[in-house]
């Protein structure tokens, strides 16, 4: 499965896990420019398997993006409003301590599934 990381997450972060050894790894300004909407993007995912993190909490709240993550073939994670409030490092040090569980939990979601991910590195 293939991971892509919204425009919201720095791909510095996605640098990171890929020195690390992660494979399928994708950050959206790779395939999309900057500034697409999030409609455009989950689109694509149409005929792809793919586990989208973002931190854009307004995901589960947008009809017209609830409508279109239902249709496609991704599940997407949310990281939670803490993600944010987080330094670039800290941000850093958050993702590498639950990555495993956040792509291993991410990845036995309905396709179609959006659910939020915790402090902690539970999904709710």
């Amino acid at each position: 499965m293939r991971v892509v990381f919204d425009e919201n997450i720095s791909y510095r972060l996605v640098e990171v896990l890929r020195l690390l050894g992660e494979a399928d790894l994708e950050h959206v300004v790779e395939s999309f420019p900057p500034g697409t909407p999030d409609v455009d993007i989950l689109v694509s995912f149409r005929d792809a398997d793919v586990l989208y993190v973002t931190a854009d909490l307004k995901n589960r709240t947008r009809p017209i993006e609830r409508i279109v993550i239902r249709s496609s073939s991704a599940r997407v994670v949310v990281l939670g409003r803490f993600f944010s409030k987080l330094t670039l490092f800290d941000k850093a040090a958050w993702l590498l301590k639950h990555w495993r569980s956040l792509r291993a939990n991410g990845e036995v979601l309905r396709i179609g599934q959006i659910k939020e991910i915790r402090p902690g590195g539970k999904l709710i």
